[in-house]
């Protein structure tokens, strides 16, 4: 009697099953590599708050991250920037940060970093839910009015849009601005008419929105699938900048329905 052995049968039949019986997978266009590193950023004080100019320089090196979100609320130096966009050849969204209302001094870091190509854009206010302003006088943010904080971003962008070096870089919203107490229109990039805004008909905020949706935070209990693509409840989608996914987060305020920005 012949003997066969059960590999045999067993390996055809795998290949069958593997594949023989399914549908062929679609093809995917590669995306490169070059692109992908052009499309994201870290937050970084460079050389301070524990960071060593050294090792941020072989990190960036390391993972070829080309953009970091800076501002002047971290104390690093222009030397710092200026050496760290020279090894590396990152550039920098330069902000407002957290609490920060001094426009003057932004946008003199700014035009020292545009001097060298390192400014990538400026930014808003770094969570004003977290960290309130006090603006000419005027408290704002966390759970009072975020007048103030309207305020000021207004006039962080008209600031920018009137120095002759500085208007062809893009402002960026706030972060957060989803968590605004009270209806100063935040929400949008320009106050459109009839949306019984606190501030004028017409205000213009920002040329793209910002967002933070955490992809870890202290407060998880673990990691979660997806966390930066989940979508909010209330979400509206802006122009997308290139570097950042856009959503707008659900906050505490008891607003009209958000209309799709522009």
């Amino acid at each position: 009697m012949k003997i066969f052995s059960i590999t045999s049968f067993i390996t055809p039949l795998l290949s069958l099953v593997l594949f023989g019986l399914g549908d062929k997978p679609a093809p995917v266009k590669a995306i490169s590599s070059n692109d992908f590193l052009n499309s994201i950023g870290v937050n970084s004080a460079i050389s301070r708050r524990g960071e060593r100019m050294d090792k941020t320089i072989e990190a960036i090196r390391y993972t070829g991250i080309r953009w970091i979100r800076s501002g002047y609320e971290g104390g690093a130096t222009d030397e710092d920037y200026q050496t760290l966009h020279r090894e590396t050849g990152v550039r920098f969204s330069y902000g407002l940060m957290s609490g920060g209302t001094n426009i003057a001094k932004l946008l003199t870091g700014g035009r020292m970093l545009a001097a060298s190509g390192a400014l990538l854009a400026f930014e808003g206010n770094n969570e004003p839910n977290n960290w309130g302003v006090n603006y000419k006088g005027e408290q704002g943010g966390k759970n009072q009015s975020w007048l103030a904080v309207a305020k000021l971003q207004a006039d962080l962008y008209k600031a920018v849009k009137a120095d002759p070096t500085l208007k062809q870089y893009p402002v960026w919203s706030i972060s957060e601005g989803g968590a605004q107490t009270d209806n100063v229109g935040l929400q949008y990039l320009q106050v459109p008419a009839g949306t019984n805004a606190m501030m004028p008909d017409g205000t213009r905020y920002a040329d793209y929105a910002t967002c933070h949706n955490y992809f870890s935070h202290p407060s998880h209990k673990g990691l979660y699938d997806n966390q930066t693509g989940t979508l909010p409840t209330r979400v509206a989608f802006v122009k997308s900048t290139g570097y950042l996914a856009i959503m707008v987060k659900p906050g505490a305020a008891n607003l009209p329905a958000m209309p799709k920005m522009s």
